[in-house]
C-alpha cells in the first residue's frame, strides 16, 4: 500500500498535482491551501491516502501525518467520502475542527464547502467520543496557547460568562494543580477573579 511519495511536481491544476517519482507520474489530490503554495518543478514529499475504486485509484496527499490521520478519521463517518473529508481538513485548522466536534459547534462545519447541517451533525455525533480522549491524554493547541482539556473548558466557561479572556487565563494559571475537577477549577478561578 502506498503511504508516502517523494518526487518532483510536473504539473498542477486547481485540485491536483502530477508528482513524478522514479519516472512515474502520480496524480495526487491536495487541499487548496496546500496546493496554492506549491510550484511546478518543486521537490515535494507527501503522506498519501490511496482510495481504491472500481475504475482505478485516487491518491490524496497531506503535508503532515496528523492531517492524514484526521482525514482517515473523517472517513469513518457515514456519508463522508474522500473529497468531503479533504474539504474539511483544508477548511479550518485541525485543532479548531476538533474543538468544534467536542463542543458541538456545527457552524464551523457549515462554513466549509460541501458540508451541510446533516453532515455536520453526523461528524459531531460520530467523532465526539473518538476525539475527546485525545484531548484528555495530552495537550491541544487552541489559538496560540497550549492548554489541557480541563483548563480549556474552564476558560471557555468563564469567557462565556463575560469575563475577559486574558484575566481568565491568568487566573487559571494560579489554580493549584491538585484541583482537577473542571467544576472545582471554575469555582477556584472565580474566587481568584473576585480577589477572594
Amino acid at each position: 500500500m502506498i503511504s508516502y511519495l517523494q518526487g518532483k511536481i510536473l504539473s498542477k491544476s486547481d485540485k491536483t498535482i502530477i508528482l513524478v517519482v522514479n519516472d512515474i507520474g502520480y496524480q495526487v489530490f491536495l487541499s487548496p491551501l496546500f496546493l496554492e503554495r506549491l510550484k511546478i518543478n518543486q521537490d515535494l514529499s507527501v503522506f498519501i491516502y490511496p482510495h481504491i475504486k472500481e475504475d482505478g485509484w485516487d491518491f490524496y496527499g497531506f503535508e503532515t501525518e496528523e492531517d492524514l490521520e484526521f482525514f482517515k478519521l473523517l472517513l469513518t463517518v457515514s456519508g463522508i467520502g474522500p473529497k468531503s473529508a479533504l474539504n474539511i481538513v483544508s477548511g479550518a485548522k485541525i485543532n479548531d475542527i476538533k474543538k468544534a466536534i467536542i463542543t458541538g459547534d456545527e457552524l464551523v462545519f457549515q462554513k466549509i464547502t460541501g458540508v451541510g447541517k446533516k453532515n455536520a451533525e453526523k461528524i459531531i455525533m460520530e467523532l465526539k467520543n473518538k476525539i475527546a480522549p485525545d484531548f484528555i491524554k495530552g495537550k491541544v493547541t487552541i489559538g496560540t496557547t497550549e492548554e489541557n482539556l480541563g483548563d480549556w473548558q474552564t476558560i471557555e466557561a468563564l469567557t462565556s460568562l463575560g469575563y475577559n479572556e486574558y484575566q481568565v487565563r491568568n487566573a487559571v494559571k494560579k489554580i493549584p494543580a491538585n484541583i482537577t475537577s473542571v467544576n472545582e477549577r471554575i469555582k477556584e478561578a472565580l474566587k481568584i477573579l473576585g480577589g477572594k
